[in-house]
């Protein structure tokens, strides 16, 4: 993931914006909270417990960049509840979507 980062900065040399599905949104969130480089993140069907393994997100508390956590009811290995606590617990600056039925279109505004 830094290396990924990095090749972005290195190509582009713009802000990056890090958005992930289920376990990549676990991997890319600890690897970008706190990078400067990383001015949001955005956490698609984030899992909180998957084969036998709970997913801990303390590393959040520290994570000062705006954030936005997506989840729908009936994931089974992020269920919409547990997500939804885990950011509300450990974060500040970020928002929360739950969806009861499959997603069409999702509009979101954000301000930095």
């Amino acid at each position: 993931m830094r290396a990924a980062l990095d090749w972005l900065q290195r190509e582009f040399g713009l802000p990056i914006l890090f958005a992930g599905f289920s376990f990549g949104s676990y991997v890319g969130l600890r690897a970008c909270c706190g990078d400067p480089r990383v001015i949001g993140l955005v956490a698609l069907g984030m899992p909180t417990h998957a084969e036998g393994r709970d997913y801990s997100y303390d590393f959040l508390r520290d994570c000062s960049q705006p954030k936005l956590f997506v989840s729908g009811t009936r994931d089974q290995y992020g269920p919409a509840a547990t997500v939804e606590a885990a950011s509300h617990a450990r974060t500040s600056r970020r928002s929360w979507c739950g969806f009861r039925e499959r997603i069409t279109f999702l509009r979101v505004s954000w301000r930095m």
